[in-house]
């Protein structure tokens, strides 16, 4: 779990606001490692993790799924396995998990498990990119449509999200853990941001390589 030791996460999301972000400047550096969640971006993969909730990612993306040599982490009911996976058991309720071995909350959004994984694994900081739970240019997600769910519904699921990200934030993350990640997002409008540190998603990757060269 000191795998992040002295090291900078980049968990990337598909918020559209992704792509006003020049990304491919932290592919190859010796002290970053990217998570890319549900769809990977084709600008940093092979990503050193790749993270999902959902069996309907798989099956959305099967192209990459062989081939792929970074490390999965699934929650346990997705079915599909890989020689490079890890289950994690999807813990009921509301709350946030300090104790992977125990499992994991994934409060309707994977970025929030993945919030979890990253913490676990001690990383010094963790920039969280693509987090922006609204249209951005007319867009929800960096690549268009998701043909799972409407973009009607997936509007309405950002509300119960967003009590997840609040509840981690005000009743279980201390100071210290807060201080950790930084959502780069210049559109997420909800109060739970203002509990973390934030950056304009233009700023997010000067800001990012400034930090890694001097860890």
């Amino acid at each position: 779990r000191c795998v992040g030791n002295n090291r900078v996460l980049v968990i990337v999301a598909c918020g559209p606001s992704i792509l006003d972000i020049d990304i491919q400047k932290i592919v190859g550096h010796k002290k970053i490692d990217t998570m890319c969640i549900n769809k990977p971006d084709k600008r940093i993969w092979p990503s050193q993790y790749w993270l999902f909730c959902d069996q309907s990612q798989f099956t959305r993306n099967k192209d990459v799924w062989e081939s792929y040599n970074g490390m999965i982490i699934n929650a346990s009911s997705v079915r599909a396995k890989h020689r490079r996976q890890v289950l994690i058991r999807n813990l009921s309720g509301r709350g946030f998990s300090r104790d992977l071995s125990k499992g994991f909350y994934i409060g309707r959004s994977s970025t929030y498990a993945a919030m979890q994984v990253a913490l676990w694994m001690n990383y010094h900081t963790i920039y969280v990119l693509g987090v922006d739970m609204c249209a951005v240019g007319g867009k929800l997600h960096f690549y268009g449509k998701n043909p799972d769910v409407s973009d009607d519904h997936r509007i309405q699921r950002f509300d119960r999200e967003a009590e997840n990200y609040l509840h981690a934030a005000t009743d279980v993350l201390k100071d210290e853990d807060r201080k950790k990640f930084v959502f780069c997002s210049s559109w997420n409008k909800y109060k739970f941001v203002d509990y973390f540190n934030r950056l304009h998603e233009k700023d997010a990757i000067s800001t990012i390589l400034d930090q890694a060269n001097k860890l």
